[in-house]
């Protein structure tokens, strides 16, 4: 298992080039955003964020790139039933608890 982290970081270093990455967090930054949120992320997106970009330029997500940590996509801002499949309206702007369990259990 351990050799698939370093496979899994060279795919996520060549798929996003250089001119496309937004500066890596480091380490330091990483440590201190997971204690505020009382949480660890997995690997390999936590070397990803941690030492090659934190977010990028181009690609998904909706084309826009890959948000930098903790950032929420602009559409989160407000519940519109043709854009979501949870039927309950919720509070986008809310606080997010990221230590809590995953709120979606269903398909």
């Amino acid at each position: 298992m351990e050799d698939a982290i370093p496979d899994a970081l060279a795919l996520l270093h060549d798929a996003f080039p250089a001119q496309v990455r937004r500066r890596p967090l480091g380490w330091k930054a990483l440590r201190s955003w997971e204690d505020r949120q009382g949480v660890v992320l997995p690997e390999p997106y936590r070397t990803f964020v941690a030492e090659i970009a934190n977010g990028t330029d181009e690609g998904p997500p909706d084309e826009g790139g890959l948000l930098p940590l903790g950032e929420k996509p602009a559409s989160w801002a407000r519940w519109e039933a043709d854009c979501w499949m949870s039927p309950e309206p919720f509070d986008g702007t809310a606080v997010r608890g990221l230590a809590q369990p995953f709120p979606l259990e269903e398909e």
